[in-house]
């Protein structure tokens, strides 16, 4: 496909997108402001913030030390809580 032809579809397919954010994407990548991923992303928290290996490590072993220090409720006595 010649550059003309592409340029062509690309305009034809742009012209479709009513999404904001996916324009905007397009636009930076244009624009050669691609957006940066952070480096060893490995999770999400369910509020959007990226985990990286470094942070899920250091949030496992504060969960490890708070179980190790008694701080765990177990599911038994969850079962056995009033809910009312």
């Amino acid at each position: 496909m010649l550059a003309q032809e592409l340029k062509l579809t690309i305009h034809n397919l742009l012209n479709t997108v009513n999404d904001k954010d996916l324009l905007t994407k397009i636009l930076n990548l244009l624009l050669g402001k691609e957006e940066k991923v952070a480096p060893n992303v490995v999770a999400y928290r369910i509020d959007g913030e990226a985990l990286t290996s470094e942070l899920f490590e250091t949030k496992i072993n504060e969960a490890i030390s708070r179980m190790d220090a008694g701080e765990y409720v177990r599911h038994e006595d969850l079962c056995n809580e009033n809910w009312d």
